[in-house]
């Protein structure tokens, strides 16, 4: 009898061991999606912090380099390799540029020619005020 009983007791523990260690997984599992979330977040918006500063930096040295020195000079001066300047002027050309193209593409997407007078009314159209001609008539 004692023999199983032993076997029983042995079978129940393993049992909540086994019910114990999936849960253990599925904590390790669940950490782990949590971190790559977070880990994507984070990177996310770290990206975008380094998006605002290289184009920051890039107007700074477009500034310095209308001023007349050569980016040879300025990456001298400033201990920062001119490969990586370039990028940050490159990137604040293309913020800058970024607005214009919007309301380029907004305008064409409206089917609107700003460029064009705008489209004389008849005489006595309705929702205009009158005109001379269509009082006098």
């Amino acid at each position: 009898m004692q023999t199983a009983a032993r076997a029983r007791d042995d079978i129940a523990d393993l049992e909540r061991a086994d019910a114990a260690q999936s849960r253990l997984e599925a904590i390790d599992a669940d950490l782990a999606e949590q971190i790559a979330r977070k880990t994507a977040e984070l990177t996310a918006k770290a990206e975008g912090r380094r998006v605002k500063e290289r184009r920051v930096a890039g107007a700074a040295y477009a500034a310095v380099r209308a001023r007349g020195p050569a980016l040879r000079d300025i990456a001298r001066k400033s201990g920062i390799a001119e490969s990586v300047i370039r990028e940050c002027i490159d990137a604040a050309e293309a913020a800058a540029a970024e607005p214009a193209a919007k309301l380029a593409g907004k305008t064409q997407a409206a089917g609107a020619d700003l460029s064009a007078p705008p489209a004389a009314e008849a005489p006595g159209d309705a929702g205009g005020p009158p005109t001379l001609s269509a009082a006098s008539s």
